[in-house]
């Protein structure tokens, strides 16, 4: 049987936050003091054997070019054997300030 990873990508509650400056890449940098709640998107996360990453998405439909887990899951190393079936049970409201790229850690060190 395939090892599943199940995970939570926690909301966050910014309780202070600054914008402190821009980089050249276009990112601000922050000054910022936050608490993960216990509630957030459902993550799953099933090796497959074709070398693809697919994602599923439940309650949201966002074109792949926005959409930072597939953004992620590209910076990821994979080879033609190595690959991921990715489901994301969406709960929190789109811009609610979660990272998608929290999640994708594991999946390299699948078998």
């Amino acid at each position: 049987m395939d090892p599943v990873l199940r995970l939570l990508s926690p909301a966050k509650l910014n309780l202070f936050l600054h914008v402190t400056g821009r980089q050249a890449d276009g990112y601000h940098t922050l000054q910022t003091l936050f608490q993960l709640l216990d509630w957030g998107d459902e993550m799953t996360f099933r090796p497959v054997s074709s070398g693809r990453v697919s994602l599923q998405m439940s309650g949201m439909d966002l074109p792949e070019a926005d959409n930072l887990i597939l953004r992620a899951a590209a910076l990821l190393p994979r080879d033609e054997h190595h690959g991921a079936a990715i489901h994301c049970n969406k709960q929190i409201p789109a811009g609610g300030g979660w990272a998608a790229a929290a999640p994708m850690r594991p999946l390299p060190c699948w078998p």
